[in-house]
């Protein structure tokens, strides 16, 4: 489970790349539909500040670009298949001519992006889900109680973004709350980091598609927190009954032993 802490902000720019071989990384710059030039670094930041107003305070306050990239691929066999893949990148320094942007390398000529600035109240929304979701996973263990099958969850890790916390929200404990308020006597664990890695079709969190139609696979992602928690289903028990004939009926399992 994810919960995302960044809003996407101005239009869809499309990504002109400049290589540059000597410092290995490849120099973005951008064109867009309704501007007939070609925008380097400051043009861009001018042209999103016109969009959306003074909320971008880059280089006081961080600023990403999410890239919607087509990529093909294989899964070792034969087969190539077309997959869209959307991926968050920090914006690191503006210079005139480009943008900075970590591990722009994996940046390509014609790939579509936005900017994105980190939004307490999207990781309220979205941590919100969070909870809702481990909610209903605790009513369920409660109700398989009295069922032929036991869930029990037995720990749970959460990996969150450094800029996240106290700072971020205004008071302390926000995104552990999930977890711990649904699971108190559960083991759980976590970690500050910086670019969390989550593997899915998380591209409704971005603005990109809907949970229920959502063709966009996103992969490392920035001011989230990833949530894992771990369960197991195990078969309860029933109590076994002597016959009259002196045999062990073992209630449930189908299995019938003579009584020693």
């Amino acid at each position: 489970m994810l919960s995302t802490g960044v809003s996407p902000v101005g239009p869809t720019y499309k990504a002109n790349i400049i290589e540059d071989e000597e410092l290995s990384m490849h120099k973005l710059t951008a064109t867009r539909e309704t501007v007939p030039r070609h925008l380097g670094g400051y043009a861009i930041l001018d042209d999103l500040r016109n969009q959306v107003g003074e909320i971008i305070q880059f280089p006081a306050a961080a600023l990403y670009v999410g890239v919607t990239k087509s990529r093909r691929i294989s899964d070792g066999t034969e087969i190539v298949r077309e997959m869209q893949i959307h991926e968050v990148h920090k914006v690191l320094k503006c210079h005139v001519e480009y943008l900075d942007v970590k591990d722009s390398l994996h940046i390509e000529n014609g790939d579509d992006f936005r900017f994105y600035i980190s939004d307490s109240q999207a990781a309220l929304s979205s941590r919100k889900s969070v909870y809702d979701k481990l909610m209903h996973l605790k009513l369920d263990c409660e109700k398989s109680e009295s069922s032929n099958e036991k869930v029990q969850v037995f720990g749970g890790i959460i990996f969150c973004c450094r800029g996240r916390g106290s700072s971020f929200y205004g008071e302390h404990s926000t995104d552990s709350s999930p977890f711990v308020d649904n699971f108190p006597r559960v083991t759980f664990v976590g970690t500050y980091c910086s670019a969390e890695i989550a593997r899915g079709d998380f591209g409704y969190l971005y603005d990109l598609s809907n949970e229920e139609d959502n063709s966009v696979h996103c992969n490392v992602h920035s001011y989230s927190a990833i949530y894992l928690v771990m369960s197991y289903r195990s078969p309860i028990q029933k109590s076994s009954r002597i016959l009259s004939s002196g045999v062990k009926d073992c209630s449930g399992s189908g299995v019938v032993k003579l009584q020693d």
